[in-house]
């Protein structure tokens, strides 16, 4: 029935709306652009360079990937291009992804040719402002009667940035905020007052770091669910720092999981790893010291 109504249709439409039509029924029912990514890439694997390059660019062209999988065919569009010797517009293809994402990195293993071509490119590029990395490790406990002395380390500090401590020792109270200050070390520094009374069942904070205009460029934890450290009247011996980190930084890593298949039920697994989000966050480290 569909055939039938489909070719009085045809019948009725001017020549010139025939090609248009016959195009779009034709999409409609061909693979998805996710589809064409991974069939290029299975190409690419298997050496047939030209099929891979040709299904690769239809995918671009199509304007139906998500960002993940629009980075991939591109990556993977360039590698085809240093496959054919075609090394200028490879680095095309890599100023484009560098454009949209300035953090990408090629995967291990990479080919040593497409690795250095992708270096060279990088190169003359400017330098992209990296997002601020910080590193901690989060106490199991603390004293009520004792300030607590954190330290953290920041890697990409803004120039002029500052890195803050928000504390509070109940939930009624508003956080307090403190500067915290550079070590010789190369660490920050902030000493947390011990409770009122040293009475405290639990401490909460959060870190935020500004850049020299006041901007926040990064934070671990927040006022709304801030780091929570229970206050304990003595320390019991043999507790071990928990670890928490956060990853900011939007590394895009193209990589091919799994085993290509020849054959009609052929097809690649294809996983681009995204952690964290847009905005700069980072991963933070603190060393919780209680002071006597």
């Amino acid at each position: 029935m569909f055939l039938f109504a489909l070719g009085i249709l045809l019948c009725a439409t001017p020549a010139s709306a025939k090609g248009l039509l016959s195009s779009e029924i034709k999409l409609a029912r061909g693979p998805s652009a996710a589809k064409l990514v991974d069939r290029g890439v299975q190409f690419y694997y298997e050496g047939r360079y030209q099929k891979a390059q040709k299904l690769l660019k239809q995918a671009l062209n199509s304007g139906r990937l998500n960002k993940t999988r629009r980075t991939g065919a591109m990556q993977y569009l360039a590698f085809c291009q240093v496959a054919l010797g075609k090394n200028n517009r490879a680095r095309d293809t890599f100023n484009d992804i560098l454009d949209a994402h300035p953090a990408f990195r090629l995967p291990a293993g990479t080919a040593p040719k497409i690795l250095q071509l992708f270096e060279v490119v990088k190169a003359a590029r400017p330098t992209p402002e990296l997002p601020p990395d910080i590193h901690h490790a989060q106490p199991s406990s603390g004293r009520p009667d004792s300030p607590t002395r954190i330290e953290a380390s920041v890697e990409n500090m803004p120039q002029g940035g500052a890195l803050f401590a928000h504390y509070r020792h109940n939930e009624a109270s508003p956080f307090s905020r403190l500067e915290m200050r550079p070590t010789p070390e190369g660490h920050y520094r902030a000493i947390i007052p011990a409770a009122p009374a040293g009475k405290s069942q639990e401490l909460s904070y959060y870190l935020s770091l500004n850049d020299a205009q006041g901007q926040a460029k990064g934070a671990l934890g927040s006022s709304a669910e801030p780091l929570r450290v229970p206050m304990k009247n003595e320390v019991v011996g043999g507790d071990k720092p928990k670890i928490k980190k956060e990853e900011s930084s939007t590394w895009w890593i193209w990589a091919v999981v799994g085993t290509v298949v020849v054959g009609a039920a052929a097809g690649v697994a294809i996983a681009l790893t995204l952690p964290g989000n847009d905005e700069p966050t980072g991963r933070a480290s603190f060393t919780f010291i209680l002071e006597e």
